[in-house]
């Protein structure tokens, strides 16, 4: 008698995208995304924020994670007085802006003060890391050089760190990492990949 064999249940990998919102990428990234029916997560800074309030408003209506990354991407690891005012300064415009409290955030570079860490977690915020760097940031790098970054070191329950905006520069060019979307999902879904919000790992991880 044969035994059927249970389906393998799919890896699980989410998307986010750093330092937007920016008006000549973050649409188009939104529109890739949605061609897919993939959800990603957005950490926004407060100083583009402030420039593109619609994009944001844009971002959560279509079911993305609309994360803090303070206001002007400042360097964390020391300063835990302007850190914390930053990303206040930034819980409250977009508060004003969504008309509720987001409350995933992530520090610029990935890097922070623990001490400052540990009181946004008393806070109530959701600290979101990411484990592969595509190095989309880097200048003249290509979109099959992104995507190929992305299939060498993801695994599963990866955090895939892509940027659509520059920090706080505005209309920073980003359409290699609008132009390697498809190549990310497309390859990963080949290989047993399922794309689902950073809230479905984190939420296990904390």
């Amino acid at each position: 008698m044969l035994m059927s064999s249970k389906p393998e249940k799919p890896k699980r990998v989410a998307l986010s995208f750093d330092d937007g919102p920016n008006p000549a990428i973050t649409p188009r990234v939104l529109e890739a995304l949605g061609q897919y029916g993939i959800k990603a997560a957005f950490f926004v800074c407060g100083a583009n924020v402030k420039r593109c309030p619609c994009i944001v408003k844009l971002i959560d209506k279509e079911g993305h994670i609309v994360g803090n990354h303070t206001y002007s991407h400042s360097f964390l690891l020391t300063l835990t007085g302007l850190a914390l005012g930053e990303t206040l300064k930034t819980q409250e415009m977009l508060r004003d802006i969504l008309g509720k409290d987001m409350r995933f955030f992530r520090p610029p570079w990935g890097i922070s003060n623990p001490f400052f860490i540990r009181r946004l977690k008393r806070m109530g915020f959701r600290i979101v890391p990411f484990d592969v760097i595509a190095y989309d940031w880097k200048k003249g790098v290509k979109a099959e050089d992104i995507v190929m970054r992305v299939k060498q070191y993801v695994k599963e329950d990866s955090i895939v760190l892509l940027h659509d905006g520059d920090e706080t520069k505005e209309h920073a060019d980003r359409m290699e990492v609008v132009k390697a979307i498809p190549g990310i999902v497309e390859s990963l879904r080949a290989l047993g990949y399922e794309f689902v919000r950073v809230d479905e790992i984190v939420g296990e991880r904390s």
